[in-house]
């Protein structure tokens, strides 16, 4: 009798400690390492499904791309680029902007709708003024709270046993 008890106990301490799986925050890192001269372009793709993305489940996101100038133009200072995240929708991204140092920027609604259905985000750089340097592109994504899928599995399991306990008696 006792070690009936001892069983409800743990399966219900089971259920309720792992009813949830925080996925918390997801980082892609992608390193470009490319030099773009005047209307050169790049472009890459963060692909976060295999750091364990639920899709639907990102409630916001940012790409931060590491600029640098090489220093050795005449025209030094005058870099600029074109960022591009996603689709070119004026919500994300820069149409002008100063590549001699980092960018960061918060993924607009389009972006944030193809990263929930698609798991991947396309970035891409276009040099429209002087020469420069891309280092790493980074993408944060904060996800909201994921049903685990062993307590799921725990839990149906239970029902099923119970539905065919009723049915035996």
């Amino acid at each position: 009798m006792k070690f009936q008890w001892i069983k409800r106990i743990a399966a219900a301490t089971v259920l309720l400690v792992s009813s949830n799986c925080f996925a918390g925050v997801i980082v892609d890192t992608v390193s470009v390492d490319e030099k773009l001269g005047f209307l050169d372009s790049v472009s890459w793709t963060h692909d976060i499904l295999d750091n364990g993305f639920a899709l639907g489940s990102a409630q916001s996101a940012d790409v931060s791309i590491q600029f640098w100038d090489d220093s050795k133009s005449w025209l030094e200072g005058l870099e600029a680029a074109t960022i591009v995240i996603g689709v070119l929708d004026f919500q994300d991204g820069a149409f002008l902007y100063n590549a001699v140092s980092d960018w960061t920027g918060n993924l607009g609604i389009t972006s944030m709708g193809l990263l929930n259905s698609l798991g991947e985000l396309d970035v891409a750089v276009i040099s429209t003024l002087g020469d420069f340097w891309i280092g790493k592109s980074t993408l944060t994504v904060r996800t909201s709270n994921v049903p685990e899928p062993g307590s799921l599995l725990l839990l149906s399991l239970g029902l099923i046993g119970l539905g065919l306990a009723r049915r035996q008696r």
